[in-house]
């Protein structure tokens, strides 16, 4: 490093630039201060600097600083060449623009993008799959197949756009397309074979050969701030019956999307931070229970709004079994008031009885899986009721909100309701035969569908922090994926070298024998037919050499650049 670098990046006031007239005197200071001993000496009796040697030290500082803006520019004019390169090859790959039938193996547009997306490796993980892609956007990766770098790029592309071609909700449909194609998967929209609406987006790993280690993923895609949300219902089919023998656990992978600035009064998003946890038959009380130390007060039992939401009112008994509830577990009643769980910091705001019968029965998870569907929160079928005198499981009624309109006592019930016999037409027996297309019942809505009130949870992004912190969920900070072609183009410059050489010939010969051979087919004179032939043949051979490049290349690439054979 030459003396005017290290004085500009490493002065004594830590001065990061010279913007001003007292950063360039404080410049002089420091070497005049550095460079005089050189030019006094040492010996005490030189104590001062002659004229002449203050135009040295002059001409030295000015030329330091003339040397380093003109490095700077050059430096500058080179990056531009590199961006310039890179936009361009980037525009001469081919475009997908992602669709939510990316999420459907039979489809012909998901055949036709699984050729690209076969070549992310990572194994049968869905943090290892996203660390294989992420590892293309780092500095220091020595990606030696050309292959992998156009996948990739392609992939980014494909997010990229899916992200700015697509308003907010069908944004997160598509991206769950794409995550699926990414992790060799499958959507999943329609109910499971048990009959319960999904709570997973997607099925990790589905198209696998070997599809024992499939794995259940419920995606989110996010602005920073926005909480995750989803139904209680459908979760808690999920745990303990759809998933009960396959570990009781569903994948949360949380995708919040980065914005630095605004164009034009339109956020840009330059990237996708992904992290993820699991909700599992176990954790699931507590993640939905904890807050960080507020509690209600003991007189009124009353609860905020916000205190709501957390989940604490999902998991108090229905008023009418609550009383034979509690009194089948004496044991376990008010021996509690508060901090049970997991640390006398963490404060449960309300039905701490309630809540301590559920957890005393997290080892027995079909008689918890009973208990819970006689929580308030559960608005489904109770299949297995408690009690003998308990209304038929067909004819329960979901739970509803407090905050909802309550039906009046004297309302006709919906079996003599009058549109039920308008004109004589029996709807319940019209949406009986239709089966699975029937809608669901009130209190009923899929993972998709913002779920209020009784059925639904939600936490915001400082509790998934505050959980994470005291063990309840296991927070995994998967990386974070470039989202605008400014990203993308830096990320392209990093690894120009690899495909230089090789595919921008390529695709160039591709371009002209393609051109060449319109031509030949189109020209009306019979001797430029017959040149441009000659040039599309001679095309071919540049395209037969630069395919021998590309294996051997591949041949000589290291195992970690492909995936491996138990992921095909």
């Amino acid at each position: 490093m030459s003396w005017h670098e290290e004085f500009l990046s490493k002065n004594v006031k830590k001065n990061k630039a010279i913007s001003e007239m007292k950063d360039l005197f404080q410049l002089f200071e420091e070497v005049y201060e550095s460079l005089s001993p050189s030019i006094l000496g040492t010996s005490s009796s030189q104590n001062s600097l002659e004229e002449d040697d203050y135009k040295i030290l002059d001409e030295m500082i000015l030329s330091g600083i003339s040397n380093l803006i003109t490095e700077s520019s050059i430096q500058e004019k080179v990056t531009k060449k590199q961006r310039k390169e890179a936009e361009k090859f980037i525009l001469s790959l081919p475009s997908f623009v992602p669709t939510e039938a990316w999420g459907d193996p039979t489809t012909a547009d998901r055949k036709t993008i699984n050729r690209i997306f076969a070549v992310m490796g990572g194994g049968r993980s869905v943090q290892k799959k996203l660390e294989f892609l992420q590892r293309i956007t780092s500095p220091t990766s020595k990606i030696e197949s050309p292959r992998r770098v156009i996948a990739s790029l392609l992939i980014l592309e494909a997010l990229s756009a899916l992200i700015y071609s697509f308003n907010e909700a069908s944004a997160g449909f598509v991206f769950e397309g794409w995550l699926a194609a990414l992790l060799q998967g499958r959507q999943e929209a329609e109910r499971s074979d048990k009959g319960n609406l999904p709570i997973q987006d997607l099925i990790a790993f589905s198209e696998l050969k070997d599809d024992s280690g499939q794995v259940p993923v419920s995606l989110k895609l996010l602005s920073p701030d926005t909480h995750v949300e989803g139904s209680f219902t459908n979760l808690i089919d999920a745990l303990f019956d759809d998933y009960a023998d396959k570990g009781g656990a569903v994948n949360y992978v949380v995708a919040r999307k980065n914005s630095s600035a605004k164009k034009g009064g339109k956020v840009t998003v330059d990237s996708i931070s992904i992290e993820s946890f699991d909700i599992n038959q176990r954790n699931f009380i507590d993640l939905f229970t904890l807050t960080s130390g507020k509690i209600i007060d003991k007189k009124t039992r009353e609860k905020s709004a916000k205190q709501k939401k957390h989940g604490l009112s999902q998991f108090t008994f229905k008023s009418e079994f609550r009383d034979r509830i509690l009194a089948s577990f004496p044991e376990l009643v008010g021996r509690v008031e508060r901090g049970f769980t997991t640390g006398k910091d963490l404060k449960v705001l309300d039905s701490s009885d309630d809540i301590a019968i559920l957890k005393a029965h997290l080892d027995d998870p079909t008689m918890l899986y009973t208990l819970l569907q006689h929580c308030a929160g559960y608005t489904g079928k109770i299949r297995n009721p408690l009690f003998q005198d308990q209304e038929d499981p067909e004819q329960e009624q979901p739970a509803t909100d407090s905050s909802s309109p309550q039906e009046d006592d004297n309302q006709v019930s919906d079996a003599t309701t009058p549109a039920k016999k308008k004109r004589g037409m029996d709807y319940d027996a019209m949406f009986a035969e239709l089966g699975d297309l029937m809608p669901p019942k009130k209190g009923q809505v899929s993972e998709r569908q913002k779920s209020e009130g009784a059925t639904g949870w939600t936490i915001s992004t400082k509790q998934v922090e505050f959980l994470s912190s005291r063990g309840v969920i296991e927070l995994q900070q998967l990386g974070t994926l470039p989202a605008s072609r400014e990203q993308i183009i830096d990320v392209a410059v990093m690894h120009m070298d690899t495909v230089r050489e090789k595919f921008q010939v390529l695709f160039k010969a591709f371009s002209e024998l393609t051109e060449d051979i319109n031509k030949y087919v189109t020209f009306p004179s019979r001797g430029a037919a017959m040149n441009a032939g000659q040039r599309a043949i001679g095309h071919t051979e540049t395209i037969q050499d630069q395919m021998k490049e590309n294996i051997t290349a591949d041949t000589s690439a290291p195992d970690s650049d492909f995936i491996s054979s138990d992921e095909i």
